[in-house]
């Protein structure tokens, strides 16, 4: 499967998921626009970030205000055919000398989907065009200000990018509540900048995908469980020898094979639980120095208390381990940082009607995080606190 996927030309790929994509996000911006204000959710906090740049050594806190606004629609067509589309506007904005942790991101989302039978079982087939712009500065951990190259040139947009996928999924239908489905991509990430002028090596990427999915619902009960296998291709970034030294004409072809499985349980009427365990194996077509096992486990326990108030109890913990230790020094131009990262953190929200505008709730929401990274570079590891209070109104 994998000698099938890159034996497709990376041209094709790149152009279609481009212009699918693009299309997604132009689609769905002009069905945001056309649509009643009754889609739109906005939300807004202001908050406190005790390590904005995860520094081993923080100075000083910084306060922070983020704003979301997001928009869903779906329009019916004919023969059970319908669209579903969706814009999202995030960012992050930092006060005085943490401004260069501000983060901004817009997403895009157009989706066909076709509902069929196959004898007397149901099926659905979905088309999906994904695209995304995400902008933030590249601050440096280890040199404790934006990054920049030796000679001292600037590095701020290094992983400014964006990003389109177009993807198909069936989905097929058992009793009982199962099904199987099969999910298959092509995706591209453009960064704004290369740097090709400072002698960096182009971080462009293609990426293609297959993904076989099993869904069962029973009661209170739902389960998701899949494997995937992908195969990305560098435009330019090159391999490496034993010394650490590029192998020229050998662009860095990375495969990954991985899974996932997600529960969600309801413990009573009021309390809800879920667990999502997901992991993978990375490796790439030459010496082994970007060959790396990932894992990760998120638990999130939710509890729903009179008068539409919710407390949200959450955490994580995950693993990135590089399997050789690289000649290359942590955190260099394609942003590597420590051979072993493994990282833990738990969070807290709790959310409620404020009042009323329009007769719709305007909510209130808390939310508490506390985070730390134990990296095999000791001057890389970091804790982490954030809090903040905000606002959320839904026009619906």
């Amino acid at each position: 499967m994998n000698n099938v996927m890159v034996s497709l030309d990376q041209r094709v790929f790149t152009f279609r998921s481009s212009r699918a994509a693009m299309l997604a996000l132009s689609c769905s911006l002009l069905f945001s626009l056309s649509s009643p204000l009754s889609a739109l959710e906005a939300t807004m906090e202001a908050g406190m970030d005790s390590n904005p740049f995860k520094l081993s050594d923080p100075t000083d806190p910084s306060r922070y205000t983020r704003l979301a606004i997001e928009h869903k629609g779906k329009r019916e067509l004919a023969n059970k055919r319908s669209l579903r589309y969706s814009a999202a506007w995030r960012s992050k904005w930092y006060e005085a000398d943490a401004s260069d942790a501000d983060k901004h991101q817009i997403d895009g989302r157009l989706r066909w989907i076709n509902r069929f039978k196959i004898g007397k079982r149901s099926a659905n087939l979905l088309v999906t065009g994904d695209v995304r712009v995400d902008r933030r500065t590249y601050y440096s951990q280890i040199q404790r200000s934006v990054a920049s190259t030796s000679r001292g040139d600037s590095l701020a947009e290094r992983f400014d990018y964006n990003s389109a996928r177009i993807a198909a999924e069936f989905i097929y239908r058992f009793e009982g509540g199962r099904s199987l489905a099969v999910y298959a991509y092509s995706s591209q990430r453009d960064y704004v900048e290369d740097y090709d002028g400072l002698g960096l090596e182009s971080l462009d990427y293609t990426e293609a995908g297959v993904q076989p999915t099993f869904r069962y619902k029973s009661g209170g009960v739902y389960l998701r469980a899949f494997v995937y296998s992908r195969e990305r291709r560098y435009d330019e970034l090159l391999n490496d020898d034993l010394l650490g030294v590029n192998i020229e004409q050998s662009p860095v072809n990375y495969n990954f094979n991985g899974y996932g499985v997600l529960v969600k349980k309801s413990l009573s009427e009021k309390m809800s639980f879920k667990a999502y365990l997901s992991g993978y194996q990375a490796r790439d077509d030459a010496e082994g120095y970007r060959d790396l096992n990932y894992q990760k486990l998120d638990l999130l326990m939710t509890y729903t208390l009179s008068g539409q108030r919710m407390l949200e109890l959450g955490g994580h913990c995950s693993s990135r381990d590089y399997l050789i230790d690289s000649a290359r020094p942590p955190e260099s131009e394609t942003g590597n940082a420590g051979r072993l990262r493994e990282a833990c953190g738990i969070r807290l929200s709790y959310e409620g009607p404020l009042t009323q505008v329009d007769e719709r709730p305007l909510n209130w929401r808390l939310r508490m995080s506390h985070e730390f990274e134990d990296n095999s570079d000791n001057y890389l590891s970091y804790k982490r606190s954030m809090v903040s209070l905000g606002l959320n109104y839904s026009f619906d």
